[in-house]
C-alpha cells in the first residue's frame, strides 16, 4: 500500500523566537506570486502597561482583525485568551475551505488543537479535504502535532524550509484522464452539475466483506471492501488517508471521496467507489440510459444465456459462478492472480493472470468482476476480447451507469442496488457481507442492452 500523504506541516519554534512575522512574510510572497492564500495568522502588541500583550488574529486575505485576548491588568496571572474571539475568527478557516486555495494558513496549532478544541477541527477539515495546511507549533507540542496528523513534517522556522516544503505538494499521484473510473467520474459530475456540490456523505460503513455509503440524498453505493493493511513499525505512516480520517467521514463532501479515488488503491478507492456508485443510482433514478434496460432478481449467468458450445472466460475468481459453471459442464477458465480462492478440484480452471493475452481473445463471452474497475485493469483486458464476444461486467463494485461501460464494450453490467440503505450499513457494521442481497436491504440488478 502507498505511504499515506498529508499535505501540511508546522514550523516548531522556541519560546525565545518569534514565529508570527515569519508565517506573514511567507503569505504575502505568495500573494506577491498570485497563488491563493487563505487563513489567519498572528499579531501581538505590546500593552502599554507592561501587562499581556494583545492578541490579533489576521484574515490574510481581507486584513480583518479578531481579538484573541482580555484585558486582565498588569498583575493578572490566569490565562488571557479569549475564546469568542477565536470562535469569530474560525469562520475565516471555515470560508477558506470553501474556497479550496493553494494554502490555508493555521496561525497557531498549541495546546487548544492538541485537545480537540481551538482550531483542531478546522485544521482536520482541511486536510482531509486535501488542502495544504501550515501551522506554527510551539516545540513542546511537536509530538501532538505529529499524533493529530499521522506524522505530518515539522520544519525549522526559515523562509527557505517553508518554500522547499511548499514547493513539493502537488507532486503525488493525480487521477488519470483517461480510464473507465475516471471517465465515469466525469460522466456522473457532468450529469449531475451543481448539484453535486451540495450532496454529502450521511453515513460510511467499511465492513470485512463491503464498503459502503449512505449519501444525503437517500442513494447509497457499495464496493468490495480491499484487504487489511499490513502495519509496519511506523503505525501511522501505514495507515491509508481513509483510515485517518475515521470518525470524520460524516459530513464530507461526496466529492471529497471522488477527489481520494487516486490517493491510494485500499480504503481511498473503495469509499470513492461506493461513492460513485451511490451517484449513478441516482442517475439512473432519473435518467435510464436509452437503449438499455434493468431487470430486477437476475444473475449474470443466467443474463449471459450461456450456450454449451461457447467459451467462457472470467476474469477474477467469483466463487459462486465457478460453482454454477462447473455444475453445468460449461466450457470455462477463470483468470486470477493466485490459486489460493480454487478448491482442489476446480484448479482445471484456473489460469494465471499473465495469461490474460492468450485467453481473452479466445472468450465468446468475456464475464469480468468488478474489481477490474476499481484497480483500473479493465482498458487493457477489454482491448483483448474479439469484438463479437458478448462482455458481462459483475458484482457490487459495478455502477449503475453503463454510458462509459458500453462505449467500452460491455452488454450487461450486473450488480446490487442498495434498497433500505440503513439496515444494509447496519449489517457490514455488524460484520456481514453478500446476505444482504437476501434479506431485503438490496437487490440483485441486470443492466443490459436493448437487443
Amino acid at each position: 500500500m502507498p505511504e499515506f500523504r498529508l499535505d501540511a506541516a508546522a514550523v516548531v519554534y522556541r519560546p525565545d523566537q518569534e514565529i508570527d512575522d515569519l508565517l506573514i512574510r511567507f503569505a504575502e510572497e505568495l500573494k506577491g506570486q498570485e497563488v491563493a492564500v487563505r487563513g489567519i495568522v498572528q499579531r501581538k502588541t505590546p500593552a502599554p502597561d507592561g501587562g499581556h500583550c494583545r492578541m490579533d488574529l489576521i484574515d490574510v486575505e481581507t486584513g480583518e482583525v479578531y481579538g484573541i485576548s482580555q484585558t486582565l491588568g498588569r498583575g493578572a496571572a490566569s490565562c488571557h485568551l479569549d475564546q469568542s474571539g477565536l470562535a469569530a475568527a474560525s469562520v475565516v478557516l471555515r470560508r477558506a475551505i470553501g474556497d479550496r486555495p493553494a494554502l490555508i494558513i493555521a496561525n497557531r496549532f498549541g495546546e487548544q488543537e492538541a485537545t480537540g478544541r481551538g482550531f483542531a477541527q478546522e485544521m482536520l477539515t482541511a486536510m482531509s479535504e486535501g488542502i495544504p495546511v501550515l501551522t506554527a507549533v510551539p516545540d513542546r507540542w511537536q509530538e501532538e502535532w505529529r499524533a493529530f496528523t499521522g506524522g505530518a513534517p515539522v520544519l525549522p522556522p526559515s523562509l527557505p524550509a517553508i518554500r522547499g516544503w511548499f514547493d513539493t505538494l502537488g507532486s503525488g499521484a493525480a487521477a488519470p484522464t483517461g480510464g473507465i473510473l475516471a471517465e465515469t467520474v466525469a460522466v456522473l459530475s457532468s450529469i449531475l452539475g451543481a448539484e453535486l456540490d451540495g450532496l454529502v456523505v450521511e453515513r460510511a460503513v467499511m465492513g470485512p466483506f463491503f464498503t459502503a455509503v449512505k449519501l444525503s440524498n437517500g442513494s447509497a453505493g457499495a464496493c468490495h471492501s480491499p484487504p487489511q493493511p499490513v502495519l509496519t513499525s511506523d503505525y501511522s505512516a501505514s495507515l491509508s488517508r481513509s483510515l485517518h480520517l475515521a470518525g470524520h467521514l460524516k459530513g464530507r463532501p461526496a466529492g471529497a471521496f471522488l477527489a481520494d479515488l487516486w490517493e491510494d488503491r485500499g480504503h481511498c478507492r473503495a469509499l470513492g467507489v461506493a461513492v460513485v456508485n451511490a451517484l449513478a443510482e441516482t442517475v439512473w433514478r432519473r435518467r435510464p440510459l436509452p437503449g438499455w434496460r434493468m431487470v430486477t432478481g437476475l444473475d449474470a449467468l443466467t443474463a449471459a444465456a450461456l450456450r454449451p458450445d461457447e467459451r467462457l472466460v472470467m476474469v477474477g475468481a467469483f466463487v459462486s459462478y465457478i460453482r454454477a459453471l462447473k455444475a453445468s459442464r460449461a466450457n470455462f477458465s477463470v483468470l486470477e492472480l493466485s490459486a489460493d480462492s480454487f478448491l482442489p478440484d476446480e484448479l482445471a480452471y484456473y489460469r494465471p493472470a499473465e495469461q490474460a493475452s492468450l485467453e481473452i481473445p479466445a472468450a465468446d463471452v468475456l464475464l469480468m468482476t468488478g474489481s477490474t474497475i476499481v484497480n483500473d485493469s479493465m482498458d487493457g483486458l477489454l482491448a483483448l476480447a474479439r469484438p463479437e464476444a458478448r462482455v458481462l461486467v459483475v458484482g457490487p463494485s459495478v455502477p449503475l451507469l453503463p454510458d462509459v461501460l458500453a462505449a467500452k464494450g460491455a452488454d450487461i453490467l450486473a450488480t446490487i442496488r442498495i434498497t433500505d440503505p440503513d439496515h444494509f450499513l447496519d449489517v457490514l457494521a455488524e460484520g456481514g457481507g453478500a446476505h444482504c442481497t437476501f434479506d431485503g436491504s438490496a437487490e440483485l440488478v441486470v443492466l443490459s442492452r436493448i437487443a
